[in-house]
């Protein structure tokens, strides 16, 4: 079958991104897969392993624009989509076209978590909510990456949702050492990441470990709030920013632990990236994704949602204990397996041959 892959900019680095990549290589396997990006152009410089559409298309910087172009979208947008067998959605029926333009096969990855956030329930957030589900029951089906989230879309009436948890990025040969005094946190430099808490909880860490160093990788619109942070607390030896790379398994593999400060997640795909090259994990125990990837503590960490003196208190153990960073590496190189694209692209198939 032709299928496309639809997301919003291929140039953007994210989660969400390395997803669409690894769906790509496994579904090429059997069908002919075309990349569509809907904000970036042809950059000559760029080549890819799949065949990419490059849309062109004006991102929208307001809400009134997002609303038209959802609602307007371009007549050979349309022509194109429809021209193939299906189309797989990431966040873009959600946020930039309106599935009922769409006349083909249709599927949406939803990467967020049901609730979109993790903050109070409000009447703006709770009509958001009641228009996307309006929207994603008449796609064929809707792929969530947590039973926990199926059950909140069945229980709002969707009868057309899946779960499917993302599958591996990578799975390296060997396995971190777990010896570097050095942990690493990954993640987009934004409110919703709580790199805030986590650099305050660093604090804690440092005045019992100071020979330790916490490195966070990401950038956006944060960074520079987390700069002065640092500043303020005296730990401009112990926390770094240390921007986008292209190696980051190099960079988990060089680390002895894997921390998550998010106020919430769809999945966690960093969290499994990190169990893949055998790092322990500690997460916020933050709605949706580290709880089931974690099995609610027996490969990992949880600490008390947003609580800054649990997360310090774990990361303390941790740090102190190398035959328990082993013991919960162990673990997490074995919870990954449950991951890999043996597992989880059959579970694909299924779906595809389904529709």
């Amino acid at each position: 079958m032709n299928i496309a892959i639809t997301i919003p900019n291929i140039f953007v680095t994210g989660g969400a991104e390395r997803v669409v990549f690894n769906l790509a290589r496994y579904l090429s396997k059997k069908h002919n897969i075309t990349i569509v990006s809907f904000f970036s152009n042809n950059h000559k410089d760029y080549t890819n392993e799949f065949e990419t559409i490059h849309c062109n298309i004006v991102a929208p910087a307001t809400p009134i624009s997002r609303l038209k172009i959802r609602q307007y979208p371009p007549k050979s947008l349309v022509n194109l989509l429809n021209s193939f067998d299906i189309v797989v959605s990431n966040n873009i029926f959600r946020n930039y076209l309106n599935p009922n333009h769409i006349k083909t096969k249709s599927i949406d990855i939803n990467h967020l978590n049901y609730d979109e956030s993790g903050g109070r329930s409000t009447l703006k957030k709770r009509f958001s909510i009641k228009l996307r589900n309006n929207q994603f029951k008449v796609i064929d089906k809707l792929v969530v990456l947590t039973k926990q989230d199926e059950d909140k879309f069945r229980k709002a009436g969707l009868e057309n949702v899946t779960t499917i948890p993302n599958g591996l990025s990578f799975l390296p040969e060997q396995t971190a050492e777990l010896k570097n005094k050095q942990v690493i946190a990954i993640g987009r430099l934004h409110f919703d990441k709580g790199h805030d808490k986590l650099i305050q909880a660093w604090q804690n860490v440092n005045q019992i470990y100071p020979d330790w160093k916490l490195k966070i990788y990401g950038d956006g619109p944060s960074r520079g709030n987390l700069e002065n942070q640092i500043s303020r607390l005296s730990l401009s030896n112990s926390v770094f920013l240390q921007g986008i790379v292209d190696d980051i398994m190099d960079k988990i593999l060089e680390s002895s632990i894997f921390v998550m400060s998010s106020h919430y997640e769809g999945f966690g795909m960093t969290i499994l990236e990190s169990m893949a090259c055998g790092l322990p994990v500690i997460s916020f125990d933050c709605p949706t994704g580290p709880r089931e990837i974690l099995d609610s503590g027996t490969y990992g960490f949880l600490a008390e949602n947003q609580n800054i003196e649990d997360l310090a208190e774990k990361l303390k153990l941790l740090i102190g204990n190398y035959d328990l960073r082993k013991e919960y590496g162990d673990k997490s190189r074995t919870r990954a397996l449950d991951y890999s694209w043996e597992k989880i692209g059959p579970i694909w198939d299924n779906l595809i041959n389904s529709i």
